[in-house]
């Protein structure tokens, strides 16, 4: 999914992810979280400590680009 972001943004998309970026008091599988990265909305879920991006979302499109 992060294919979708120009790819100026990659590099600092990754670092930003890799840093587990959720509250630390919350442990739901389930449950989604979002990262705002310049124009961008970035969704996740975190599983065992294995983070899976679900979705890339432009500001103002209320659309997930789909890959």
């Amino acid at each position: 999914c992060l294919h979708a972001l120009p790819a100026d943004l990659l590099p600092t998309a990754r670092e930003c992810l890799s840093d587990d970026p959720r509250p630390s008091y919350i442990e739901d599988p389930a449950r989604e979280f979002g990262l705002r990265l310049g124009a961008y909305n970035i969704t996740f879920t975190v599983n065992h400590h294995v983070l899976t991006v679900t979705g890339v979302t432009p500001f103002g499109d209320g659309q997930k680009k789909e890959i």
